[in-house]
């Protein structure tokens, strides 16, 4: 099946505005195969002229114990996945580059439909940056030692569908079971997760070279929390560990100082990874403010370190490869001057967040045993057993400002209100032990 891209693409860019232009868009397509007699190894072929890739997604696929669904690019020995069962669901495939893609499938019983493709649009990473300070300072991994390229290994291209659209992004690694890290308003709920594509190692095997690739790719991810108060996702992979690959950064929610060293893995426009190392704006690659506003007042660092759209969700490194802040906002205009620098989230706000998701439980989880909201002053105050004096109250999976009462009581006060009609999920978390209570939930009336 042959179809054109072009013609699409202007009409369906206004949909959803972004930080960059958007890396492909999303068609209807229907099509679908079964494993029966004869018919089993046949196969599907997408093309769409023009394509930099085809991403498709599936409405259904069934494969029975021992089936396998196969998938290549043009030129199979370039792209080659195989899918094995047993397996019942729905889901987005990793992208295939060219024109051309093949499926098939491999097993008595097996089928699948399609119901949508998403089409890239071919990029040029190398056009002029829009939010670097200076000169681009940036470099290839391969121009760094060891030291270096080992921490931006945790870190990995995502791409993902909004709204019609798909959209690059940047995130990260912070445990041994596979939690990633990235920005809110790249991954913003759980169809966003569902359609994640991450590529790791995604860079230029020469300093100053042109000839990228990547290594592994990790697809389709649930949604572990997000919050837009600090502009924080957490991922973890539905069908793959990458942290057992590549290994995890650790976080870091110290205080920092301005004239601290750091430095930025990133991948500008979605393009091959690009390790921002040093600064000729500023004389070094340092923190040059702490208490800038980020979504609220004094969440954020600011710095002069060269990056992009595509950027968002890397991590800001220390010179110990320690995570202390999340880069989430470009500098508005091109001079970078203070108070317009490029910023990040700071730690300190993040680790309360991701905290809770990093440890396992050791002893009796708590229970909540009463929910009251009082209205006025945005609080959740909770009875039930098991509460500690560190325990903290967590809304929709997102820590807040908890306080322990001498009856054993908790109270919680929130930034945000709780609208008529919303419901929340409530959960205590206790760090001592590493233990939360099951989920309660609330609606306001």
């Amino acid at each position: 099946m042959k179809k054109l891209l072009y013609g699409l693409i202007l009409s369906l860019l206004p949909i959803f505005a972004f930080a960059q232009d958007p890396a492909g868009f999303v068609v209807n397509y229907d099509a679908c195969l079964e494993c029966q007699g004869e018919n089993c190894g046949a196969e599907i072929p997408i093309e769409f002229e023009g394509a930099a890739f085809i991403k498709v997604h599936l409405k259904q696929l069934f494969l029975p114990e021992e089936a396998v669904l196969e998938f290549w690019s043009g030129d199979k020995n370039k792209q080659y996945f195989v899918f094995s069962g047993p397996f019942s669901g729905s889901l987005y495939l990793p992208s295939l580059l060219g024109e051309r893609c093949f499926l098939r499938l491999n097993g008595e019983g097996a089928k699948l439909s399609i119901d949508k493709v998403g089409i890239g649009i071919k990029e040029d990473f190398e056009k002029t940056p829009e939010r670097v300070c200076g000169n681009d300072d940036r470099l290839d991994p391969a121009c760094y030692d060891n030291n270096y390229r080992s921490a931006g290994d945790k870190v990995g291209r995502i791409m993902f569908e909004i709204n019609g659209l798909l959209y690059y992004c940047s995130g990260f690694l912070v445990s041994n079971d596979g939690l990633f890290v990235t920005n809110q308003h790249c991954i913003q709920n759980q169809d966003a997760a569902d359609s994640a594509e991450v590529w790791w190692k995604y860079e230029n095997s020469t300093c100053g070279g042109s000839n990228a690739s990547y290594d592994t790719v990790s697809s389709s991810a649930d949604l572990i929390v997000t919050d837009a108060g600090t502009d924080i996702s957490i991922l973890k992979f539905k069908y793959d560990n990458p942290a057992s690959r590549y290994g995890f950064l650790e976080l870091d929610d110290r205080k920092l100082e301005k004239g601290e060293i750091i430095w930025i893995p990133q991948h500008p426009l979605g393009g091959p990874k690009k390790f921002a190392v040093h600064s000729d704006s500023d004389g070094g690659a340092t923190v040059l403010e702490v208490g800038l506003k980020g979504v609220r007042v004094n969440q954020a660092i600011g710095y002069n370190l060269d990056v992009e759209g595509g950027s968002s969700g890397s991590p800001v490194l220390d010179s110990q490869n320690k995570v202390v802040a999340v880069h989430t906002f470009t500098a508005e205009n091109k001079d970078c001057k203070d108070p317009d620098l490029n910023k990040g989230i700071k730690m300190q706000y993040l680790y309360p967040i991701i905290y809770p998701y990093l440890v396992s439980c050791n002893g009796n989880p708590p229970t909540i045993t009463q929910i009251k909201y009082v209205v006025k002053e945005r609080r959740f105050k909770l009875k039930g057993e098991g509460f500690m004096e560190d325990s903290v109250i967590l809304v929709n999976g997102v820590a807040q400002s908890t306080h322990y009462k001498k009856d054993g009581s908790l109270v919680c006060a929130m930034f945000d209100r709780i609208w008529r009609g919303d419901t929340v999920s409530i959960e205590v978390f206790n760090p001592q032990s590493g233990c939360k209570s099951e989920k309660s939930y609330f609606t306001r009336r």
